[in-house]
């Protein structure tokens, strides 16, 4: 190692329009800090650009650079389930340590966003933006926190859509989680890594929602994984839950009733089809008629939802109701199938109705029971289950 690298080295800050015979003057008409390194041997300045980039050349060579993270999400204001898309309000808040900010002098630096905007970023973006708009602007983003310790703050708010595919196998007893995925732009984590800042606690993430018809759970959670191409990625997760109330009001209850009346049927004379076809299928084309109504209510999605399975088997229940009707008509009509070579038999045609007017309910209570019951157990074990959720509790 030659001499010239072993003396000390004697950092100081100068501005470009102070008095120096030996440098040039600054062309850029913008105020520049530049660096005045004198190590004995040589002289040289250096912008505050080119410091702070090589602080963080020497810094990653022995470490990645920390940066720590948190969050604040000011409002969730839409959640389109069939899009998957969720309009949200949110902010980042980032710190970091910079050494070439380190006892810089005020009237060296003056903290503008030009300024500012020499020194070295992390350079982070939002993964799955899907129109995000950035709201700060440099001035109120840009922080030098501590001369002493060269510590620096960024921040920015987001407002727009993220993308976020949800699963409504549940519906509408669903439950998702909402992930905000960010990670720096260009540095892999052998550079760069996220941490959650440790003055605050992660739980303590404020989140606020005007959501209607959803309700957010706390507390938050953050992780912080590797994504494939080798970044340090954070990703808050926010637990949701649908308001099923309009549903079960409005949808199911209507939907319960109506299969009640059918089990009229099962009191009317075997012998009288026709007043017992005429009442079942006028319930079945009421069936259709409220599906009709409630359609826009309800997502279009390829695979059957709770909502779909329990309309579905209310369908298929009338039309069972149907088929039991003409089974019982065959015991009491004269040369039928089930007739008896003696003529209707009455008794037969009872049995099967008294054996339909305590199955069909029970069926038809059961169906309705065990779908909503499933999907509120898969809500409840939701919560804690963070961004793995989305798998794991697939129906």
């Amino acid at each position: 190692m030659s001499d010239q690298s072993t003396n000390p080295v004697h950092v100081g800050l100068t501005n470009l329009s102070t008095s120096d015979d030996s440098k040039p003057p600054c062309k850029n008409s913008e105020k520049t800090v530049v660096l005045k390194v004198e190590d004995g041997h040589f002289m040289h300045d250096k912008s505050i650009k080119e410091r702070s980039v090589a602080a963080f050349k020497e810094e990653i060579a022995r470490a990645p650079r920390k940066v720590f993270i948190r969050f604040k999400v000011f409002d969730i204001n839409a959640i389109y389930s069939t899009d998957g898309t969720v309009k949200v309000d949110f902010a980042i808040y980032l710190r970091w340590f910079d050494q070439s900010c380190i006892k810089v002098q005020k009237k060296d630096f003056g903290r503008t966003a030009a300024e500012y905007e020499q020194l070295w970023h992390p350079g982070v973006e939002v993964n799955n933006n899907q129109g995000l708009t950035e709201v700060w602007d440099a001035d109120t983003s840009w922080n030098l926190k501590d001369y002493e310790t060269g510590e620096v703050k960024y921040s920015q708010r987001y407002r727009g859509l993220i993308s976020n595919e949800m699963d409504l196998r549940n519906f509408p007893f669903d439950s998702d989680v909402i992930g905000i995925a960010m990670g720096p732009k260009f540095y892999k984590e052998d550079k760069v890594i996220f941490e959650h800042d440790p003055d605050f606690r992660c739980c303590d993430t404020a989140v606020s929602s005007r959501l209607e018809d959803w309700s957010v759970a706390t507390p938050v959670t953050v992780d912080f994984k590797t994504g494939k191409f080798g970044h340090r990625n954070v990703v808050l997760n926010m637990v949701v839950h649908r308001k099923s109330g309009y549903y079960l009001w409005k949808v199911l209850l209507i939907n319960l009733l109506a299969g009640m009346f059918s089990w009229y049927v099962f009191l009317m004379p075997a012998s009288d089809i026709s007043d017992r076809i005429n009442t079942t299928l006028t319930l079945f084309l009421a069936e259709v008629a409220f599906l009709f109504v409630i359609a826009d209510k309800l997502p279009q999605v390829s695979y059957l939802t709770v909502m779909d399975r329990i309309i579905l088997g209310s369908f298929v229940l009338l039309f069972l109701t149907a088929f039991e009707t003409m089974i019982a008509y065959s015991f009491v009509a004269e040369n039928k199938f089930f007739s008896s070579k003696t003529g209707p038999d009455n008794t037969k045609a009872e049995a099967v109705d008294m054996f339909s007017a305590i199955a069909f309910p029970i069926s038809f209570v059961a169906l309705h029971v065990a779908c909503v019951w499933r999907a509120i157990w898969k809500r409840k074990q939701l919560v804690g289950l963070g961004a793995e959720a989305k798998t794991s509790l697939k129906m």
